[in-house]
Parts: structure tokens; sequence; C-alpha cells
């Protein structure tokens, strides 16, 4: 997934509900109930998440179709630059 990502080719993610890294409650993370949950690499290194491999076909079909490639989640250096600036925030603030 993330080689596919850092060369941006979309990534179609068959993830059913109730999976191991898709849940439709997450009961008790830190005292708070999570609804929808999904897990975090699955989540960011998705293109579309979907539901069955039909569903996974179709979109695929659609991409070919209409020449599109990634489906626009944020590139993966966007999202390690971001979390680079939270990590030096906190670092200053010695949290």
């Amino acid at each position: 997934m993330m080689f596919a990502r850092m060369r941006a080719i979309p990534v179609v993610t068959v993830c059913p509900r109730n999976s191991n890294y898709r849940r439709d409650l997450v009961p008790d993370v830190f005292g708070e109930d999570l609804e929808n949950w999904i897990h975090p690499f699955v989540f960011g290194l998705s293109d579309a998440i979907v539901d069955d491999v039909p569903s996974a076909v179709e979109l695929i079909n659609k991409l070919g179709r209409d020449g599109l490639s990634a489906l626009g989640t944020p590139p993966v250096d966007d999202s390690i630059e971001y979390y680079n600036r939270v990590r030096e925030t906190f670092e200053r603030a010695d949290v």
C-alpha cells in the first residue's frame, strides 16, 4: 500500500465491515466508544475503501475507463511532513 501511494498508484482496499481492520463500534478506547472505525493505516493509505470484491472491481473498471489516477487522498509525503511538525511542537513543549 505504501509503495503504491508513494508512486500515485490508486489503492482500492477491500475491507468488509466488522473485520479486523474496520469496525462499526470499538468500545471504550480511553473511555470513548469509537463508531465507524477503520485502522489508521488502511484509512490513510487507501484512495477508496469498499465492502466487497464486486465493488472494488466496479471502481477499478471506472478508474480504467475514466483514465483517472489516484483518487485524491493526501500524498504520503504531506502526512510525514505534518507528523514531523507536530512532533517538533511537542518536543519543544517537553510534553
